[in-house]
């Protein structure tokens, strides 16, 4: 006998209307709240439930597209919300949001550009963690000799040129979240630390045999393909299972042309009210025609650093 499907979504029918759909499950595991997402749930509930819980997953999912909008509206939220027109980043948001509510790590995938940094701020805002350190590590820029201290911090005379004591980014981050971007640089010492921050939440510093003890949670990210570098031993595996525990992968602009306009909008409003000008809004034709470019191959990213912008001539 066919077994049924965890969770069947009414949104895949085409000749049903659209509900706000709220699974249930007497589980609270973050493979079934990625699979309830994907198949078309707006929030996710684990049993038993109070009322009042109940009541904030109602009004969380009838509450959304009217705030999405507003948001899009006001470039001064862009720290806690991200635009998108497209179906692939509203289900990266329905994703993001509630595996935001969990403790568990998460690897952002996906190429140069399409935002992995916002989505991870985004899940930093949404969780309990709001308010509480959130810390961006650039793990590419760091000089490889010094991502370890850096990331975890030394003791005086550790090395030379340690004059004094200095705490890593781990223990600044503790009690908040630590985004640490292109993991896939890190060497073999500095990935069997991370490995022991994950397994234990203990961490030693560089020139230190007492143990430091950090409550953090971890968002990682790459652009590159990590079972290839496992493959190549240029990567742990043990390691890549205890970050991989939710994947989110975010697709470049050029797979989700309908995010263009409104990008284009948000970035009209924004850089209008920052540099105090009218800024004249982009024709459609010139939109259309980035579609095409996009899908050519021939733009990259989300135009997060280059902008020119004209004032009017007086």
């Amino acid at each position: 006998m066919k077994k049924p499907p965890v969770f069947q979504s009414e949104k895949s029918n085409p000749g049903c209307p659209s509900p706000e759909l709220i699974a249930l499950s007497g589980k609270c595991e973050p493979q079934i709240i990625v699979k309830a997402i994907k198949q078309g749930a707006d929030d996710y509930i684990a049993k038993p439930f109070t009322l009042d819980e109940l009541n904030k997953s109602i009004r969380s999912v009838i509450a959304p597209a009217s705030r999405d909008r507003s948001l899009r509206n006001d470039s001064s939220q862009a720290d806690f919300d991200f635009v998108y027109a497209s179906g692939a980043m509203k289900q990266i948001r329905q994703t993001s949001k509630q595996v935001a509510g969990t403790s568990i790590p998460v690897l952002l995938t996906g190429e140069s550009g399409v935002g992995k940094d916002i989505i991870a701020r985004f899940i930093h805002q949404h969780s309990e963690l709001i308010g509480r350190p959130f810390l961006k590590v650039n793990c590419a820029a760091m000089p490889e000799n010094l991502v370890e201290s850096e990331l975890f911090g030394y003791r005086k005379g550790a090395f030379t040129g340690a004059y004094v004591d200095r705490p890593g980014k781990f223990e600044y981050a503790h009690g908040g979240t630590i985004f640490l971007d292109e993991i896939g640089e890190f060497s073999s010492s500095v990935q069997a630390k991370l490995l022991q921050v994950l397994q234990e939440g203990k961490f030693s510093m560089l020139g230190e045999n007492k143990e430091i003890e950090v409550n953090v949670r971890i968002i990682a990210a790459t652009n590159r393909k990590l079972m290839e570098a496992i493959r190549e031993g240029k990567f742990r595996e043990d390691l890549y299972y205890r970050l991989n525990v939710v994947n989110i992968n975010i697709p470049p602009l050029r797979e989700r042309p309908e995010d263009i306009k409104v990008l284009c909008d948000y970035f009209q409003k924004k850089f209008s009210k920052e540099y105090g000008s009218e800024i004249t809004a982009i024709p459609g034709g010139i939109i259309k025609k980035t579609h095409g470019l996009f899908l050519a191959g021939q733009c990259k990213g989300t135009g997060k650093r280059h902008k020119t912008i004209r004032r009017p001539e007086r």
